[in-house]
């Protein structure tokens, strides 16, 4: 683990235990339906969340019939039964799923590790991700001593383009100051000499 990678934990272990209103709301619980019903998980499918945080969202994920293996991903750990892990870092092989999830999770990673970040992602799904970001400010940063919390505050089209990397784009939408996209897995790109 980097030296910034510590920095972001320690960081994020400070807020979840020093911060309630951090606690109290939760994006990936309130729209973890939304992407289950893009994603039309059968069977075998699994699923990835990549930054689940306290994890109700995960356990959301866990309770459908369809979701016979999720697994969750997260810097800092927050009494929940994940894999601590930085996200741009590459993704061990075992935690490869069908389908990737990461609610306002990528606004947080230092602007220099965001390609690092979206490309994980991408080798570490099969099949699709439901990514949403927001586009502002933190609120929360200010509620502490540990500086700001949404360290890449980008427009729609800047993630969009992020994203057109590694995954074909099919749905993308700003609302409420955040973006949702729906990402399917591209073929790898051919180079041309």
């Amino acid at each position: 683990m980097t030296d910034l990678a510590r920095i972001e934990r320690d960081k994020y272990e400070r807020v979840w235990a020093e911060c309630p209103a951090y606690k109290r709301h939760s994006p990936g619980l309130r729209h973890a339906p939304e992407a289950y019903g893009w994603f039309c998980m059968t069977g075998c499918a699994s699923l990835i969340d990549f930054g689940c945080g306290d994890g109700r969202a995960l356990r959301w994920f866990a309770d459908q019939p369809e979701a016979q293996r999720v697994h969750g991903i997260d810097i800092a750990h927050e009494g929940v039964d994940i894999d601590r892990h930085c996200l741009w870092d590459p993704i061990p092989a075992g935690l490869h799923t069908d389908f990737g999830f990461s609610c306002d999770v990528l606004e947080h990673i230092p602007t220099e590790h965001v390609d690092a970040c979206v490309r994980n992602m991408a080798e570490a799904v099969r099949t699709a991700a439901w990514v949403q970001v927001a586009l502002f400010d933190d609120t929360a940063g200010t509620q502490g001593d540990w500086g700001p919390l949404h360290l890449t505050v980008k427009p729609k089209s800047w993630w969009a383009h992020c994203f057109d990397r590694y995954f074909k784009v099919v749905y993308g939408v700003e609302r409420q100051g955040r973006a949702t996209f729906l990402l399917l897995k591209a073929p790898p790109r051919l180079m041309v000499a």
